[in-house]
């Protein structure tokens, strides 16, 4: 078994530039792949980055569009409110004003007046 040992390594040690030269290259073909995968993965990752920050300045755009909306409906909530105040305060004031006495009077001689007139 020795025998065959020796063969071997004789025939390793006069390729031994071969297989080392071998060796380093496939290491090299190897990171360079490895290394070409990360870059397409490291873009990938980029763009979807960039995806996700194009999304929430669109979601910030909305939401200060939701509260100015928000503001404004409650402005006009509070116009509304104001009106109805207002037309409550009118439904309790009486429809005529008040008379005095005397125009009470006047008032009443005035109809009587009227219906001798028309007698």
């Amino acid at each position: 078994m020795s025998k065959i040992l020796k063969k071997i390594w004789n025939k390793i040690k006069s390729y031994w530039m071969w297989i080392v030269a071998g060796i380093v290259g496939l290491v090299a073909i190897i990171s360079s792949f490895g290394s070409l995968f990360r870059k397409t993965s490291a873009n990938k990752i980029q763009d979807k980055i960039d995806d996700n920050e194009k999304s929430i300045e669109r979601v910030k755009g909305q939401t200060q569009e939701v509260k100015r909306q928000k503001r404004e409906v409650k402005k006009e909530l509070d116009d509304l409110k104001k009106e109805v105040k207002k037309t409550e305060t009118k439904k309790k004031r009486p429809g005529r004003p008040k008379k005095s006495t005397s125009d009470a009077k006047k008032n009443i001689v005035n109809k009587t007046s009227r219906r001798k007139k028309k007698k």
